[in-house]
């Protein structure tokens, strides 16, 4: 079998429910970990790591794949798992077939984190949570308090949905 079939179908096949499950759950806390020098870094390799527990790798191909995720990373959490999906299929890609340019994960790992900040950044600070709040306010004032508290209910139970990758 060639290579390139075998990565059409690993990738036609998918990760395990477990898997995904298990990188969304860690992707809730990528921020928990943030830091002045390198951001959302240590977050991002604590998401990755259950990945590479699949694995069958070295000791050495270990520390490269650590020293590749600890590098500077920064991007909106809202929109995150879309960086790190694709990236869980770069390293999977990357794992079945050795014809991968060397600096391709970090090329799309910085463009697309740098773009969804951006955009997340965009849609969430500058849309999303002001019209919500006046939204709120409006309700308020004339005094809807059941539809301030239930408007709020749907907010906060939507934003951990808002982060679900399109294949979970």
């Amino acid at each position: 079998m060639s290579n390139t079939k075998k990565i059409a179908t690993t990738a036609a096949k998918g990760l395990p429910f477990r898997l995904k499950l298990s990188l969304f759950v860690r992707s809730l806390s990528l921020q928990a970990s943030w830091n002045h020098e390198r951001m959302q870094n240590l977050g991002l390799l604590t998401v990755m790591l259950p990945w590479v527990r699949t694995q069958r790798r070295a000791l050495n191909q270990d520390r490269v794949f650590c020293r590749r995720y600890y590098e500077f990373f920064n991007t909106n959490p809202y929109l995150a798992n879309f960086v790190i999906g694709g990236l869980v299929r770069l390293e999977d890609d990357r794992a079945q077939s050795e014809a991968m340019e060397p600096g391709m994960t970090t090329m799309f790992r910085d463009s697309l984190g740098r773009a969804f900040a951006s955009l997340g950044d965009q849609l969430f600070w500058l849309g999303i949570r002001p019209a919500m709040a006046m939204a709120l306010c409006l309700l308020g004032l004339h005094g809807q308090m059941a539809a301030v508290i239930a408007l709020v209910g749907v907010f906060a139970l939507a934003q951990p949905g808002s982060r679900l990758p399109p294949g979970l």
